[in-house]
Protein backbone atom coordinates (compact mmCIF):
# COMPACT_ATOMS: atom_id res chain seq x y z
CA UNK A 1 0.00 0.00 0.00
CA UNK A 2 1.60 3.23 -1.11
CA UNK A 3 1.37 6.17 1.26
CA UNK A 4 2.51 9.59 0.07
CA UNK A 5 -0.19 12.19 0.34
CA UNK A 6 -3.18 10.08 -0.56
CA UNK A 7 -4.23 6.62 0.49
CA UNK A 8 -7.41 4.96 -0.74
CA UNK A 9 -8.51 1.71 0.86
CA UNK A 10 -11.54 -0.06 -0.58
CA UNK A 11 -13.49 -2.90 0.95
CA UNK A 12 -16.60 -4.72 -0.14
CA UNK A 13 -19.36 -6.13 2.02
CA UNK A 14 -22.08 -7.40 -0.26
CA UNK A 15 -22.42 -4.69 -2.89
CA UNK A 16 -21.36 -1.88 -0.56
CA UNK A 17 -17.90 -0.31 -0.81
CA UNK A 18 -15.93 1.42 1.89
CA UNK A 19 -12.95 3.65 1.42
CA UNK A 20 -10.51 5.45 3.65
CA UNK A 21 -8.57 8.37 2.30
CA UNK A 22 -5.48 9.77 4.00
CA UNK A 23 -4.19 13.27 3.37
CA UNK A 24 -1.33 15.28 4.79
CA UNK A 25 -1.69 19.02 5.32
CA UNK A 26 -1.76 21.60 8.09
CA UNK A 27 -4.65 24.04 8.35
CA UNK A 28 -6.01 26.43 10.94
CA UNK A 29 -8.06 25.35 13.95
CA UNK A 30 -11.81 25.10 13.50
CA UNK A 31 -13.82 28.07 14.77
CA UNK A 32 -17.15 27.60 16.50
CA UNK A 33 -19.93 30.16 15.97
CA UNK A 34 -22.17 30.17 19.00
CA UNK A 35 -25.51 31.73 19.80
CA UNK A 36 -27.82 32.18 22.76
CA UNK A 37 -31.55 31.52 22.46
CA UNK A 38 -32.72 32.02 26.04
CA UNK A 39 -31.42 33.65 29.17
CA UNK A 40 -30.97 30.63 31.48
CA UNK A 41 -28.54 29.01 29.04
CA UNK A 42 -25.01 29.96 28.08
CA UNK A 43 -23.35 29.51 24.68
CA UNK A 44 -21.31 26.34 24.48
CA UNK A 45 -20.09 23.71 22.05
CA UNK A 46 -19.07 20.05 21.91
CA UNK A 47 -16.33 19.42 19.43
CA UNK A 48 -13.65 17.11 18.08
CA UNK A 49 -11.24 19.03 15.87
CA UNK A 50 -7.74 18.70 14.49
CA UNK A 51 -5.27 21.24 13.10
CA UNK A 52 -4.42 18.89 10.24
CA UNK A 53 -6.44 17.08 7.59
CA UNK A 54 -5.29 13.52 8.27
CA UNK A 55 -7.79 10.98 7.01
CA UNK A 56 -11.27 10.50 5.66
CA UNK A 57 -13.79 7.68 5.66
CA UNK A 58 -16.71 6.94 3.32
CA UNK A 59 -18.06 6.81 0.72
CA UNK A 60 -20.80 8.86 2.41
CA UNK A 61 -23.23 8.16 -0.43
CA UNK A 62 -23.35 4.58 0.84
CA UNK A 63 -22.37 4.82 4.50
CA UNK A 64 -23.49 6.71 7.58
CA UNK A 65 -20.50 7.74 9.71
CA UNK A 66 -20.65 9.04 13.29
CA UNK A 67 -18.72 9.99 16.42
CA UNK A 68 -19.59 10.23 20.10
CA UNK A 69 -19.59 13.10 22.59
CA UNK A 70 -20.64 13.47 26.21
CA UNK A 71 -22.88 15.78 28.22
CA UNK A 72 -22.03 16.61 31.81
CA UNK A 73 -24.11 15.47 34.76
CA UNK A 74 -27.67 16.85 34.32
CA UNK A 75 -26.63 19.00 31.35
CA UNK A 76 -29.10 20.02 28.63
CA UNK A 77 -27.54 20.89 25.25
CA UNK A 78 -29.62 22.86 22.75
CA UNK A 79 -27.82 22.40 19.41
CA UNK A 80 -28.22 25.21 16.89
CA UNK A 81 -25.63 24.19 14.29
CA UNK A 82 -23.26 21.40 13.30
CA UNK A 83 -19.99 21.68 11.38
CA UNK A 84 -18.20 18.76 9.71
CA UNK A 85 -15.53 18.41 7.02
CA UNK A 86 -15.72 16.30 3.90
CA UNK A 87 -13.10 15.34 1.32
CA UNK A 88 -14.64 15.09 -2.14
CA UNK A 89 -14.17 15.51 -5.86
CA UNK A 90 -13.62 19.15 -6.88
CA UNK A 91 -16.44 21.08 -8.57
CA UNK A 92 -18.99 18.91 -6.75
CA UNK A 93 -21.75 20.21 -4.53
CA UNK A 94 -23.55 18.43 -1.71
CA UNK A 95 -27.25 19.23 -2.17
CA UNK A 96 -28.31 17.97 1.25
CA UNK A 97 -27.33 15.63 4.04
CA UNK A 98 -28.95 13.67 6.85
CA UNK A 99 -27.62 14.64 10.29
CA UNK A 100 -28.69 12.29 13.06
CA UNK A 101 -28.23 12.16 16.83
CA UNK A 102 -28.32 8.94 18.82
CA UNK A 103 -28.10 7.89 22.43
CA UNK A 104 -24.92 6.04 23.30
CA UNK A 105 -25.01 2.26 23.67
CA UNK A 106 -21.59 1.00 24.67
CA UNK A 107 -19.09 1.56 21.85
CA UNK A 108 -21.80 2.26 19.23
CA UNK A 109 -24.84 4.50 18.69
CA UNK A 110 -28.09 3.33 20.30
CA UNK A 111 -31.62 4.70 20.02
CA UNK A 112 -32.27 7.44 17.47
CA UNK A 113 -32.96 10.80 19.13
CA UNK A 114 -33.20 13.24 16.20
CA UNK A 115 -32.97 13.27 12.41
CA UNK A 116 -32.58 16.32 10.16
CA UNK A 117 -32.38 16.33 6.36
CA UNK A 118 -31.10 19.71 5.24
CA UNK A 119 -28.80 21.48 2.83
CA UNK A 120 -25.52 22.92 4.12
CA UNK A 121 -25.75 26.60 5.03
CA UNK A 122 -22.23 26.88 3.64
CA UNK A 123 -19.64 24.51 2.17
CA UNK A 124 -16.40 26.44 1.92
CA UNK A 125 -13.35 24.81 0.34
CA UNK A 126 -10.56 25.24 2.88
CA UNK A 127 -7.89 23.09 1.24
CA UNK A 128 -7.18 21.25 -2.00
CA UNK A 129 -5.10 18.10 -1.67
CA UNK A 130 -4.25 15.26 -4.04
CA UNK A 131 -7.06 16.20 -6.40
CA UNK A 132 -9.65 16.39 -3.63
CA UNK A 133 -11.38 19.39 -2.04
CA UNK A 134 -11.45 19.58 1.74
CA UNK A 135 -14.74 21.29 2.36
CA UNK A 136 -16.19 22.56 5.65
CA UNK A 137 -19.94 22.04 5.83
CA UNK A 138 -22.06 24.09 8.23
CA UNK A 139 -25.62 22.95 8.99
CA UNK A 140 -27.99 25.34 10.80
CA UNK A 141 -30.98 23.53 12.29
CA UNK A 142 -34.39 25.06 11.57
CA UNK A 143 -35.55 23.59 14.87
CA UNK A 144 -32.88 23.26 17.59
CA UNK A 145 -31.95 19.73 18.64
CA UNK A 146 -32.35 19.34 22.41
CA UNK A 147 -30.32 16.67 24.20
CA UNK A 148 -30.72 16.11 27.93
CA UNK A 149 -28.16 14.30 30.04
CA UNK A 150 -29.08 12.14 32.99
CA UNK A 151 -28.53 13.02 36.63
CA UNK A 152 -25.59 11.51 38.45
CA UNK A 153 -23.22 10.81 35.56
CA UNK A 154 -22.07 11.85 32.11
CA UNK A 155 -24.33 10.90 29.19
CA UNK A 156 -22.97 9.77 25.83
CA UNK A 157 -24.59 10.76 22.53
CA UNK A 158 -23.54 10.24 18.90
CA UNK A 159 -23.75 12.54 15.88
CA UNK A 160 -23.67 11.08 12.35
CA UNK A 161 -23.69 12.30 8.74
CA UNK A 162 -25.09 10.56 5.66
CA UNK A 163 -25.28 12.11 2.17
CA UNK A 164 -27.37 9.76 0.00
CA UNK A 165 -28.01 12.38 -2.69
CA UNK A 166 -24.43 13.46 -3.27
CA UNK A 167 -23.39 14.17 -6.85
CA UNK A 168 -19.75 13.45 -6.00
CA UNK A 169 -18.35 10.07 -6.99
CA UNK A 170 -15.99 10.18 -3.99
CA UNK A 171 -17.09 11.71 -0.72
CA UNK A 172 -15.31 11.08 2.58
CA UNK A 173 -15.98 12.41 6.08
CA UNK A 174 -12.83 13.78 7.71
CA UNK A 175 -11.51 11.65 10.57
CA UNK A 176 -8.62 12.25 12.94
CA UNK A 177 -6.26 10.53 15.34
CA UNK A 178 -5.53 13.84 17.09
CA UNK A 179 -7.79 13.12 20.06
CA UNK A 180 -7.87 11.80 23.61
CA UNK A 181 -11.00 9.78 22.78
CA UNK A 182 -10.48 6.04 23.21
CA UNK A 183 -13.71 5.07 21.40
CA UNK A 184 -13.44 4.54 17.66
CA UNK A 185 -15.72 6.33 15.22
CA UNK A 186 -18.47 4.11 13.80
CA UNK A 187 -20.25 3.48 10.49
CA UNK A 188 -23.08 1.46 9.02
CA UNK A 189 -24.25 0.60 5.53
CA UNK A 190 -26.69 2.86 3.70
CA UNK A 191 -29.89 4.19 5.21
CA UNK A 192 -31.08 0.96 6.79
CA UNK A 193 -32.05 1.43 10.47
CA UNK A 194 -31.63 -2.31 10.96
CA UNK A 195 -28.03 -2.29 9.75
CA UNK A 196 -25.44 -2.99 12.43
CA UNK A 197 -22.85 -0.40 13.44
CA UNK A 198 -19.17 -1.28 13.12
CA UNK A 199 -15.77 0.32 13.66
CA UNK A 200 -13.67 -2.13 11.63
CA UNK A 201 -13.68 -2.81 7.90
CA UNK A 202 -11.94 -5.12 5.46
CA UNK A 203 -9.29 -3.45 3.31
CA UNK A 204 -8.56 -4.30 -0.31
CA UNK A 205 -5.61 -6.47 0.73
CA UNK A 206 -7.89 -8.55 2.96
CA UNK A 207 -6.65 -7.11 6.23
CA UNK A 208 -8.99 -5.80 8.93
CA UNK A 209 -8.56 -2.11 9.68
CA UNK A 210 -10.11 0.17 12.28
CA UNK A 211 -11.62 3.61 11.85
CA UNK A 212 -9.92 6.59 13.41
CA UNK A 213 -10.89 7.50 16.98
CA UNK A 214 -12.77 10.63 15.96
CA UNK A 215 -14.68 12.46 13.24
CA UNK A 216 -14.05 16.19 12.83
CA UNK A 217 -17.15 18.01 14.11
CA UNK A 218 -18.29 21.08 16.01
CA UNK A 219 -21.74 21.21 17.63
CA UNK A 220 -22.67 24.73 18.71
CA UNK A 221 -25.57 25.94 20.81
CA UNK A 222 -26.53 26.56 24.42
CA UNK A 223 -26.00 24.59 27.60
CA UNK A 224 -27.74 24.52 30.94
CA UNK A 225 -26.60 22.37 33.84
CA UNK A 226 -28.22 21.79 37.19
CA UNK A 227 -25.39 22.64 39.58
CA UNK A 228 -24.61 20.78 42.77
CA UNK A 229 -25.83 23.79 44.72
CA UNK A 230 -29.35 23.52 43.35
CA UNK A 231 -30.36 21.17 46.15
CA UNK A 232 -34.08 21.86 45.93
CA UNK A 233 -34.30 20.99 42.24
CA UNK A 234 -32.12 17.92 42.74
CA UNK A 235 -34.85 16.56 45.03
CA UNK A 236 -37.52 16.67 42.32
CA UNK A 237 -38.45 13.13 41.22
CA UNK A 238 -39.91 12.24 37.82
CA UNK A 239 -41.12 8.64 37.55
CA UNK A 240 -41.59 6.13 36.06
CA UNK A 241 -39.15 6.77 33.22
CA UNK A 242 -39.77 5.21 30.72
CA UNK A 243 -43.50 5.78 31.20
CA UNK A 244 -46.45 4.27 29.37
CA UNK A 245 -49.50 6.03 30.84
CA UNK A 246 -48.79 8.46 33.67
CA UNK A 247 -45.69 10.48 34.58
CA UNK A 248 -45.49 11.41 38.26
CA UNK A 249 -43.84 14.63 39.45
CA UNK A 250 -42.82 14.58 43.11
CA UNK A 251 -41.33 17.72 44.68
CA UNK A 252 -40.15 18.69 48.17
CA UNK A 253 -42.42 20.98 50.16
CA UNK A 254 -40.16 23.96 49.41
CA UNK A 255 -40.63 23.68 45.63
CA UNK A 256 -43.76 24.78 43.79
CA UNK A 257 -44.27 23.68 40.18
CA UNK A 258 -45.62 26.67 38.24
CA UNK A 259 -45.98 24.97 34.87
CA UNK A 260 -44.94 21.85 32.99
CA UNK A 261 -44.39 21.19 29.29
CA UNK A 262 -43.26 18.24 27.18
CA UNK A 263 -41.51 18.71 23.83
CA UNK A 264 -40.63 16.18 21.16
CA UNK A 265 -37.12 16.04 19.67
CA UNK A 266 -38.12 18.54 16.97
CA UNK A 267 -39.10 21.10 19.60
CA UNK A 268 -42.88 20.76 19.16
CA UNK A 269 -44.85 21.14 22.37
CA UNK A 270 -47.15 18.25 23.21
CA UNK A 271 -50.75 18.72 24.32
CA UNK A 272 -50.39 17.53 27.92
CA UNK A 273 -50.85 19.19 31.30
CA UNK A 274 -49.89 18.68 34.93
CA UNK A 275 -52.76 17.75 37.26
CA UNK A 276 -52.29 16.83 40.91
CA UNK A 277 -48.64 16.00 40.34
CA UNK A 278 -49.28 13.80 37.31
CA UNK A 279 -49.00 14.14 33.52
CA UNK A 280 -51.03 11.80 31.34
CA UNK A 281 -48.71 10.67 28.52
CA UNK A 282 -50.85 7.79 27.25
CA UNK A 283 -51.63 9.57 23.98
CA UNK A 284 -48.02 10.43 23.17
CA UNK A 285 -46.27 8.39 20.47
CA UNK A 286 -43.45 6.14 21.64
CA UNK A 287 -40.11 7.94 21.66
CA UNK A 288 -37.84 10.42 23.44
CA UNK A 289 -39.18 13.71 24.82
CA UNK A 290 -37.95 16.64 26.90
CA UNK A 291 -39.82 17.54 30.09
CA UNK A 292 -39.50 21.17 31.21
CA UNK A 293 -40.66 22.12 34.71
CA UNK A 294 -40.86 25.79 35.69
CA UNK A 295 -40.63 25.83 39.49
CA UNK A 296 -40.13 28.27 42.31
CA UNK A 297 -36.54 26.99 42.59
CA UNK A 298 -35.76 27.35 38.89
CA UNK A 299 -36.27 25.41 35.67
CA UNK A 300 -35.70 21.67 35.55
CA UNK A 301 -35.22 20.01 32.15
CA UNK A 302 -35.13 16.24 31.88
CA UNK A 303 -35.23 13.62 29.16
CA UNK A 304 -38.16 11.21 29.37
CA UNK A 305 -39.05 8.17 27.31
CA UNK A 306 -42.61 7.16 26.33
CA UNK A 307 -42.79 3.40 25.88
Amino acid sequence: MKKITLLLVAAFIGVTSFAQVELTSVIGEGVSVQAQINAPQAPCSKEETSPAVENGFGNLAGNEVGDNFTLADSETFTILSATVRVILDPNSELPDATVRFYEGDGEFPGALVSENVLAPTSQEVIETLSGFDVRELVFDFDTPVVLAGTAGSETTFWVSVFTPNTVATSNFLQTTTDTDDTTLAAFRTGDDPAAAWANEFQAADGSTQSLEPAVYFILSGDCETLGVGDNALSQVSVYPNPASDVLNIQTPASVEVKSAAIYDVLGKRSNVSLTNGQINVANLAKGVYILSLDTSAGTLTQKIVKK
